[in-house]
């Protein structure tokens, strides 16, 4: 299985530039990602505690949000093969 993963030596914080937020939620993901459009969440994109990279499941949307080709374009992304 391949995965996407924020870069380990990549410090988090750069992650606010893309309009991710740093969230507390212990033992879940570290920062989040949240689009509205009108009153509906688009899309909830999460860091985990692994730096991996993980979409809301329940959207009815299925393309990949620009921030991610951001991110890669950026270098902070790699792939991982499980």
């Amino acid at each position: 299985m391949k995965y996407l993963k924020i870069k380990d030596n990549v410090d988090l914080k750069k992650l606010e530039k893309f309009g991710f937020k740093a969230i507390t939620i212990v033992g879940k993901a570290k920062y989040q990602y949240i689009e509205i459009i009108g009153n509906i969440e688009i899309f909830n994109i999460k860091i985990d505690c692994d730096n991996s990279i993980r979409f809301n499941q329940e959207t009815t949307y299925n393309w990949i949000p620009g921030v991610i080709y951001d991110l890669i374009k950026s270098d902070l992304v790699e792939v991982v093969e499980e």
